[in-house]
Protein backbone atom coordinates (compact mmCIF):
# COMPACT_ATOMS: atom_id res chain seq x y z
CA UNK A 1 0.00 0.00 0.00
CA UNK A 2 3.01 2.03 0.60
CA UNK A 3 4.32 1.83 -2.67
CA UNK A 4 0.93 2.88 -4.71
CA UNK A 5 0.08 5.73 -2.57
CA UNK A 6 2.00 9.60 -2.64
CA UNK A 7 3.82 9.89 0.73
CA UNK A 8 2.26 12.97 0.82
CA UNK A 9 -0.60 11.31 0.67
CA UNK A 10 0.17 8.85 3.34
CA UNK A 11 1.48 11.88 5.97
CA UNK A 12 -1.84 13.43 5.02
CA UNK A 13 -3.50 10.71 6.45
CA UNK A 14 -1.27 9.71 8.96
CA UNK A 15 -1.70 13.60 10.49
CA UNK A 16 -5.43 13.36 10.66
CA UNK A 17 -5.44 10.56 12.78
CA UNK A 18 -2.75 11.49 15.40
CA UNK A 19 -5.46 14.67 15.27
CA UNK A 20 -8.70 12.26 16.70
CA UNK A 21 -5.56 11.69 19.31
CA UNK A 22 -4.82 15.12 20.55
CA UNK A 23 -5.46 18.35 18.23
CA UNK A 24 -1.55 18.98 18.23
CA UNK A 25 -0.25 16.04 17.43
CA UNK A 26 -0.78 15.59 13.76
CA UNK A 27 2.16 18.32 13.55
CA UNK A 28 4.48 14.78 14.10
CA UNK A 29 3.15 12.98 11.28
CA UNK A 30 6.22 13.42 8.94
CA UNK A 31 8.95 12.68 12.39
CA UNK A 32 6.52 9.24 12.68
CA UNK A 33 6.79 8.62 8.44
CA UNK A 34 11.16 9.39 8.86
CA UNK A 35 10.88 6.43 11.34
CA UNK A 36 8.90 4.54 9.40
CA UNK A 37 6.10 3.97 11.06
CA UNK A 38 3.56 5.11 8.12
CA UNK A 39 0.11 3.59 9.11
CA UNK A 40 -2.34 3.47 12.48
CA UNK A 41 -1.17 0.24 13.11
CA UNK A 42 2.11 0.71 12.95
CA UNK A 43 2.01 3.39 15.88
CA UNK A 44 0.73 0.99 18.23
CA UNK A 45 3.96 -0.59 18.41
CA UNK A 46 6.27 2.60 18.59
CA UNK A 47 8.50 3.14 21.37
CA UNK A 48 10.44 6.38 22.94
CA UNK A 49 13.61 4.79 21.24
CA UNK A 50 12.26 5.04 18.03
CA UNK A 51 11.91 8.73 17.99
CA UNK A 52 14.76 11.32 19.40
CA UNK A 53 13.22 13.11 22.22
CA UNK A 54 13.76 16.46 20.52
CA UNK A 55 11.85 15.33 18.17
CA UNK A 56 8.54 13.89 19.65
CA UNK A 57 8.71 14.47 24.00
CA UNK A 58 8.55 10.84 25.12
CA UNK A 59 5.26 11.37 27.12
CA UNK A 60 3.87 11.88 23.98
CA UNK A 61 5.42 8.68 21.94
CA UNK A 62 3.80 7.01 25.07
CA UNK A 63 0.53 7.86 24.87
CA UNK A 64 -0.05 7.96 21.08
CA UNK A 65 1.17 4.41 21.18
CA UNK A 66 -0.91 3.54 24.25
CA UNK A 67 -4.03 4.81 22.16
CA UNK A 68 -3.04 3.52 19.17
CA UNK A 69 -2.92 -0.08 20.70
CA UNK A 70 -6.04 0.45 22.19
CA UNK A 71 -8.05 1.14 19.58
CA UNK A 72 -6.73 -2.36 17.84
CA UNK A 73 -9.33 -4.76 18.21
CA UNK A 74 -9.22 -7.93 20.59
CA UNK A 75 -8.09 -11.33 18.92
CA UNK A 76 -11.05 -13.14 20.04
CA UNK A 77 -13.72 -10.33 18.77
CA UNK A 78 -12.15 -10.81 15.15
CA UNK A 79 -12.63 -14.58 15.26
CA UNK A 80 -16.33 -14.49 16.73
CA UNK A 81 -17.02 -11.49 14.34
CA UNK A 82 -15.28 -13.35 11.49
CA UNK A 83 -17.12 -16.41 12.49
CA UNK A 84 -20.51 -15.24 12.81
CA UNK A 85 -19.83 -13.46 9.32
CA UNK A 86 -21.03 -17.17 7.38
CA UNK A 87 -20.86 -16.79 3.56
CA UNK A 88 -19.55 -15.16 0.77
CA UNK A 89 -18.02 -11.75 2.46
CA UNK A 90 -15.33 -9.28 1.18
CA UNK A 91 -12.00 -9.73 3.69
CA UNK A 92 -10.92 -5.69 2.93
CA UNK A 93 -14.28 -4.86 4.12
CA UNK A 94 -14.47 -6.98 7.00
CA UNK A 95 -10.69 -5.57 7.71
CA UNK A 96 -11.97 -1.76 7.48
CA UNK A 97 -15.33 -3.06 10.23
CA UNK A 98 -11.80 -4.53 12.19
CA UNK A 99 -10.03 -1.22 12.00
CA UNK A 100 -12.67 1.69 11.63
CA UNK A 101 -15.03 -0.20 13.79
CA UNK A 102 -13.97 -1.57 16.37
CA UNK A 103 -16.39 -1.19 19.06
CA UNK A 104 -19.06 -2.36 16.86
CA UNK A 105 -17.60 -5.38 16.12
CA UNK A 106 -16.54 -6.01 19.59
CA UNK A 107 -20.37 -6.22 20.85
CA UNK A 108 -21.42 -8.01 17.78
CA UNK A 109 -22.07 -11.26 19.50
CA UNK A 110 -25.11 -12.34 16.74
CA UNK A 111 -25.06 -13.10 12.87
CA UNK A 112 -27.75 -10.32 12.26
CA UNK A 113 -25.75 -7.96 14.41
CA UNK A 114 -22.18 -8.86 12.61
CA UNK A 115 -24.12 -8.41 8.96
CA UNK A 116 -25.43 -4.94 10.29
CA UNK A 117 -21.95 -4.20 11.03
CA UNK A 118 -20.22 -5.74 8.01
CA UNK A 119 -23.08 -3.60 5.88
CA UNK A 120 -21.86 -0.24 7.41
CA UNK A 121 -18.49 -1.31 7.21
CA UNK A 122 -19.37 -2.20 3.62
CA UNK A 123 -19.79 1.93 3.38
CA UNK A 124 -16.80 3.04 4.82
CA UNK A 125 -14.43 4.86 2.02
CA UNK A 126 -10.85 2.73 1.36
CA UNK A 127 -7.56 3.92 1.73
CA UNK A 128 -8.03 4.56 -2.51
CA UNK A 129 -11.43 6.95 -1.39
CA UNK A 130 -9.95 8.73 0.69
CA UNK A 131 -6.63 9.83 -1.46
CA UNK A 132 -8.79 10.53 -4.02
CA UNK A 133 -11.61 12.39 -2.35
CA UNK A 134 -8.32 14.80 -0.70
CA UNK A 135 -6.90 15.27 -4.52
CA UNK A 136 -9.88 16.26 -5.96
CA UNK A 137 -12.57 17.88 -2.84
CA UNK A 138 -9.13 18.81 -0.68
CA UNK A 139 -11.35 17.54 2.28
CA UNK A 140 -9.59 14.53 4.38
CA UNK A 141 -11.76 11.82 5.54
CA UNK A 142 -11.22 10.63 9.29
CA UNK A 143 -12.91 7.80 11.64
CA UNK A 144 -15.97 6.93 12.33
CA UNK A 145 -18.76 10.01 13.96
CA UNK A 146 -20.55 8.48 16.78
CA UNK A 147 -24.21 9.78 16.90
CA UNK A 148 -26.19 10.01 19.30
CA UNK A 149 -29.47 9.10 17.76
CA UNK A 150 -30.08 5.83 15.35
CA UNK A 151 -28.88 6.72 11.69
CA UNK A 152 -28.82 4.37 8.55
CA UNK A 153 -26.12 6.36 7.02
CA UNK A 154 -22.12 6.06 8.00
CA UNK A 155 -21.48 9.08 9.22
CA UNK A 156 -17.92 10.08 9.50
CA UNK A 157 -15.73 12.87 10.67
CA UNK A 158 -14.05 15.18 7.49
CA UNK A 159 -11.69 17.78 7.78
CA UNK A 160 -10.79 20.76 5.15
CA UNK A 161 -7.13 20.51 3.63
CA UNK A 162 -5.88 23.00 6.05
CA UNK A 163 -7.17 20.59 9.20
CA UNK A 164 -9.08 23.78 10.39
CA UNK A 165 -12.52 23.61 9.18
CA UNK A 166 -14.49 20.12 10.84
CA UNK A 167 -17.11 18.10 8.64
CA UNK A 168 -19.81 15.93 8.57
CA UNK A 169 -19.84 13.43 5.69
CA UNK A 170 -22.91 11.71 5.01
CA UNK A 171 -22.97 8.13 3.54
CA UNK A 172 -26.09 7.28 2.71
CA UNK A 173 -26.91 3.34 2.25
CA UNK A 174 -28.39 4.26 -1.26
CA UNK A 175 -26.12 5.99 -3.56
CA UNK A 176 -29.05 7.49 -5.22
CA UNK A 177 -30.37 9.02 -1.64
CA UNK A 178 -27.31 11.49 -1.42
CA UNK A 179 -28.62 13.11 -4.70
CA UNK A 180 -32.09 13.25 -3.57
CA UNK A 181 -31.04 14.87 -0.53
CA UNK A 182 -28.92 17.46 -2.18
CA UNK A 183 -31.46 18.04 -4.77
CA UNK A 184 -34.14 18.26 -1.79
CA UNK A 185 -31.61 21.04 -0.10
CA UNK A 186 -30.96 23.28 -3.70
CA UNK A 187 -34.77 23.34 -3.74
CA UNK A 188 -35.13 24.92 -0.35
CA UNK A 189 -31.43 27.02 -0.07
CA UNK A 190 -33.62 30.02 -0.58
CA UNK A 191 -35.08 30.01 3.15
CA UNK A 192 -33.26 31.74 5.80
CA UNK A 193 -31.34 30.42 8.10
CA UNK A 194 -31.64 26.94 6.46
CA UNK A 195 -28.91 24.65 7.72
CA UNK A 196 -26.59 23.83 5.27
CA UNK A 197 -24.65 24.80 3.36
CA UNK A 198 -24.39 21.05 0.97
CA UNK A 199 -21.93 19.39 -0.94
CA UNK A 200 -22.03 16.82 -2.70
CA UNK A 201 -18.71 14.30 -2.78
CA UNK A 202 -17.80 12.02 -5.15
CA UNK A 203 -16.30 8.98 -3.69
CA UNK A 204 -14.39 6.91 -6.15
CA UNK A 205 -11.62 4.09 -5.74
CA UNK A 206 -11.99 0.98 -4.18
CA UNK A 207 -15.23 1.59 -2.65
CA UNK A 208 -16.84 1.29 -6.08
CA UNK A 209 -15.84 -1.86 -6.04
CA UNK A 210 -18.91 -2.93 -3.91
CA UNK A 211 -21.20 -1.39 -6.46
CA UNK A 212 -22.68 0.66 -2.65
CA UNK A 213 -21.36 3.90 -2.68
CA UNK A 214 -20.79 6.70 -5.18
CA UNK A 215 -21.92 9.91 -3.53
CA UNK A 216 -21.27 11.39 -0.08
CA UNK A 217 -23.32 14.81 1.39
CA UNK A 218 -20.60 16.79 2.97
CA UNK A 219 -22.03 19.37 5.50
CA UNK A 220 -20.88 21.82 8.52
CA UNK A 221 -20.19 19.66 12.01
CA UNK A 222 -22.53 21.70 14.53
CA UNK A 223 -21.80 21.51 17.89
CA UNK A 224 -25.32 20.90 19.01
CA UNK A 225 -28.38 19.00 16.96
CA UNK A 226 -32.12 20.29 17.79
CA UNK A 227 -32.52 17.72 20.11
CA UNK A 228 -30.42 19.47 22.81
CA UNK A 229 -32.29 22.62 22.19
CA UNK A 230 -34.59 22.94 25.22
CA UNK A 231 -37.95 22.87 24.83
CA UNK A 232 -39.47 26.08 25.74
CA UNK A 233 -40.75 26.95 29.40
Amino acid sequence: MHQDIDQGDLERLLEAHLRTFHSTYGRHARAFMDAGFQTPEELATVTEADVPPDVIPKGAVRLIAKRAAAAQPQPGGVEQFERLLSGNVNQSVVEYAVRFMPEQVAVADTAASAKAVYNMALQLPHTATRVKVLEKEHITINGMFKANVLSRSTLLHAFSANKLTPYLLKIPRKPADAQVEFSAWEALAHIPHLAGPLRLVGLEGEVENTGRVTYGLLMPLYPATLQHVPVPM
